[in-house]
């Protein structure tokens, strides 16, 4: 339905902005199939490719301890920026010089990479999408562009895990690498606007659709709740969510964001070494 409205849309339509998507074909109420997609390879065996060519070896535990003393106490934040960023530089961008060798295709891929990325990003914080772990991210070897899999945690149900997501998307130093010199500004952010923008025009047509979806009593609502985290726990409250979203109203604000301060306010939440250092 959202590749509809941005088909529709003049300036998506002239991007080419779209979702990438997979069939998937219900069997029953517990099984399916799904399409079994080719060319694609998830972020993380690409970014540890790199760094084992560089002869660097990804330290989970150490990693875990050092996340672990930086959230301990808010002094020691810097402990993320210092010591764990620094022993993992980002390497994303090498994958496009690899995979698009030639000039034109290179630029191609790198531009695909960038709308296809916005796109998913501005829909899944509006649908509330989290897990968004390295082995869900995946990438089209034949043109750069993102598709994105498993989309059991909706609805901010992210909010509820032990570790909570707290950034709207995944915007990390090794996607933010590849995105160019100009990082998430430029092509980037004018995507995330022009996406943002298509879905609050639809708002009324995609806000009938969820309504229906959210009232299947398959859908499994969150349960948990966190300390200083407001989570929507009836299929109300995550309609309420979704259209404060959609309208540009973040939590404890009455005066709704215009669509460039909504997505400002959006990148600078992705980006923050806090929130990503607490996750």
């Amino acid at each position: 339905m959202i590749n509809r409205f941005l088909k529709k849309d003049t300036d998506s339509s002239r991007r080419r902005l779209y979702i990438r998507t997979y069939m998937v074909t219900p069997l029953n109420e517990e099984c399916g199939l799904i399409e079994w997609v080719n060319n694609v390879r998830p972020l993380r065996d690409i970014l540890l490719k790199s760094y084992k060519t560089k002869g660097i070896i990804v330290q989970y535990s150490e990693i875990r301890v050092l996340l672990d003393k930086a959230c301990s106490d808010p002094s020691k934040s810097h402990i993320f920026t210092d010591s764990v960023l620094p022993r993992y530089p980002p390497v994303f961008h090498e994958w496009f010089v690899e995979m698009f060798s030639g000039p034109a295709a290179w630029f191609a891929s790198r531009v695909g990479y960038s709308r296809t990325s916005a796109v998913m990003s501005m829909v899944g914080h509006i649908l509330g999408l989290g897990d968004r772990h390295g082995e869900n991210i995946l990438f089209d070897e034949t043109n750069g562009d993102t598709l994105h899999v498993d989309f059991n945690c909706l609805f901010d149900k992210g909010l509820g895990f032990e570790k909570p997501e707290r950034v709207p998307f995944r915007l990390t130093h090794n996607m933010v690498d590849a995105l160019g010199v100009t990082g998430y500004e430029g092509t980037f952010r004018r995507t995330c606007e022009t996406t943002v923008r298509v879905l609050r025009n639809n708002e009324d047509t995609l806000m009938t659709v969820l309504e229906t979806f959210l009232h299947d009593p398959a859908v499994d609502m969150v349960k948990k709740k966190k300390a200083n985290i407001k989570i929507p726990e009836t299929p109300k409250d995550v309609l309420k969510n979704i259209q404060n979203k959609l309208r540009g109203l973040f939590q404890g604000e009455t005066v709704p964001l215009s669509v460039e301060g909504q997505v400002q306010e959006l990148l600078r939440s992705a980006v923050d070494p806090g929130n990503l250092c607490a996750m």
